[in-house]
C-alpha cells in the first residue's frame, strides 16, 4: 500500500491505495480509503504514511482499528536556549544555594515559565499537565508554590543579575527605555491591605480585584525591571517609584523615557527633568518630548 496524491480541479486529494494484479496479470491500483482534501489538512499525507506503516504485509488496516496518539509538546526547547543564554539556571542556582533550598529551583521555575508561555494556566494545572512535554523533569506541586515565594523574596537580586548579565552578553548601552503600565486581575472580589484592590481594569474585569504593574524594557524589548502597585493606583502615579528603581538599583543615569499619554502629567514631566532624563510622551495634541 502507499499514499497517492490525486489532482481534481484545483485541489489535491490523499488516497490510501493498494497495488494488485488482475486476472490478466496486469498491475492495477484500487483505493482502500479516501483521506480527504490536502488543502484542508496539510497533515493528511503524513497521517496516510502512518497508516501504511501500521499495515503488516498485505493486510489492510481498518480505520476503525486506529487510535489517536498522544500529542507531546517540544516548544520549550526553543525557550530553553534563551533561558541558557540569559544564564537563568546559574542565577537561580545561586539563589537556591544561598537559601539552602532542597528542591531544584531552576527546573521548577523553568517549568512554570514554559507553561505560561505555551499555555497559561494555574499552578495546579501546570502540575497536572507535566506529561504533555517531552524531556522535562517532573516537579512537585508544593515546589511550584514554594518557588513563587522565593522569587518574590529575591526579586530585586534576580532582576539586577539579569540586567548586568545582559549588558555584558549583548554589549548593551541602555540610553532609551520604554515604560508602560498594565493590570492583572484575580478571580476574587476580596481586597487586602497590601496589593489586591478594586480599580480601573484594562482587562475589563471591573468586578474583580487587581494589581497594577509598571514595566521598563529596553529598545530590544528586554525587560529591565518592574514594580507592583495597589490595584487602585492610577498609571501616572506609578512613575515616581519606577524612576527611583532605574537610578538607584540599575545605576542608569542618562536615559530617554518613552511612554503613552497615561504618564503625561505635569508632576511626572518635572520629576523626569529633575533626574536629568529626557522623555517622549504621547499627548492629546500629538507627541511631547524633551531631550
Amino acid at each position: 500500500m502507499f499514499i497517492k496524491p490525486t489532482k481534481s480541479k484545483n485541489f489535491t486529494y490523499a488516497q490510501l491505495v493498494e497495488s494488485y494484479r488482475d486476472e490478466e496479470g496486469k498491475s492495477r491500483h484500487r483505493v482502500i480509503f479516501n483521506l480527504g482534501r490536502v488543502e484542508d489538512n496539510p497533515s493528511l499525507l503524513r497521517i496516510g504514511q502512518r497508516l501504511v506503516e501500521l499495515a503488516s504485509g498485505k493486510k489492510v488496516c481498518s480505520i476503525e482499528d486506529l487510535q489517536g496518539e498522544e500529542i507531546l509538546g517540544w516548544g520549550h526547547v526553543i525557550y530553553k536556549k534563551l533561558w541558557q543564554e540569559y544564564e537563568l539556571d546559574r542565577i537561580l542556582k545561586y539563589v537556591s544555594e544561598k537559601t539552602k533550598i532542597a528542591y531544584d529551583l531552576p527546573n521548577t521555575v523553568f517549568r512554570m515559565v514554559v507553561q505560561h508561555l505555551l499555555d497559561p494556566c494555574s499552578k495546579l494545572k501546570t502540575y497536572s499537565k507535566q506529561q504533555e512535554y517531552v524531556g522535562l523533569e517532573e516537579v512537585e506541586l508544593n515546589h511550584l508554590y514554594r518557588a513563587l515565594d522565593v522569587l518574590q523574596q529575591h526579586k530585586e537580586e534576580i532582576e539586577e543579575e539579569i540586567f548586568h548579565n545582559n549588558r555584558t552578553l549583548f554589549n548593551m548601552e541602555v540610553d532609551i527605555v520604554y515604560y508602560d503600565v498594565t493590570t492583572f486581575y484575580f478571580e476574587s472580589t476580596k481586597n487586602d491591605e497590601e496589593l489586591k484592590e478594586f480599580g480601573y481594569s484594562k482587562d475589563g474585569k471591573l468586578n474583580r480585584v487587581q494589581v497594577v504593574m509598571g514595566l521598563f524594557v529596553d529598545t530590544e524589548g528586554r525587560p529591565i525591571g518592574y514594580e507592583l502597585f495597589k490595584g487602585n493606583v492610577f498609571d501616572s502615579k506609578t512613575l515616581k517609584k519606577s524612576l527611583e528603581t532605574l537610578s538607584e538599583r540599575f545605576s542608569i543615569r542618562k536615559v530617554v523615557i518613552v511612554a503613552d499619554r497615561g504618564m503625561n502629567s505635569k508632576e511626572n514631566l518635572e520629576m523626569i527633568k529633575e533626574k536629568g532624563y529626557g522623555y517622549v510622551f504621547a499627548s492629546n495634541s500629538g507627541v511631547c518630548h524633551n531631550k
